[in-house]
């Protein structure tokens, strides 16, 4: 199973909003087949484009240490990223609040998690990659 977006969190939101999300993606988290997907990290509350890195960032550390780099996902969340202020500045931000990880874990969460729960060849992906460059 895939945590789509997260599972939404209160971004932008109390400490206690924060709390009570953190409790239940832990318990999602425990089970080892679920996944959670990088996506759709906008303002709680307010226009979509509100949101900050900053905000989000909490989001992210704890999602990274809950399920690791090899059960996280990036989603791109096209074309309602259009709506939170542009494709080019939600992938932007993630490569800033994943600047931390290892080249490794980075890969993990930028395409290998999910080529590995999709079980998608990895011969075919490096193809397309080819192809497309």
């Amino acid at each position: 199973m895939v945590v789509d977006h997260l599972g939404k969190p209160p971004v932008g939101g109390g400490p206690g909003d924060r709390a009570r999300w953190r409790r239940l993606i832990a318990a999602a988290a425990r089970h080892p087949r679920v996944h959670a997907k990088l996506s759709g990290l906008y303002a709680a509350s307010g226009p979509l484009g509100s949101w900050t890195t900053e905000e989000v960032r909490p989001f992210v550390e704890d999602a990274l240490e809950l399920f690791g780099p090899g059960r996280l996902m990036y989603g791109g969340d096209w074309p309602v990223s259009l709506l939170a202020g542009g494709y080019a500045r939600c992938w932007e931000a993630c490569l800033e609040l994943l600047s931390p990880l290892s080249p490794g874990d980075r890969a993990a969460v930028l395409g290998a998690a999910a080529a590995g729960f999709y079980r998608i060849d990895p011969a075919l992906l490096a193809a397309a990659h080819d192809a497309a460059a």
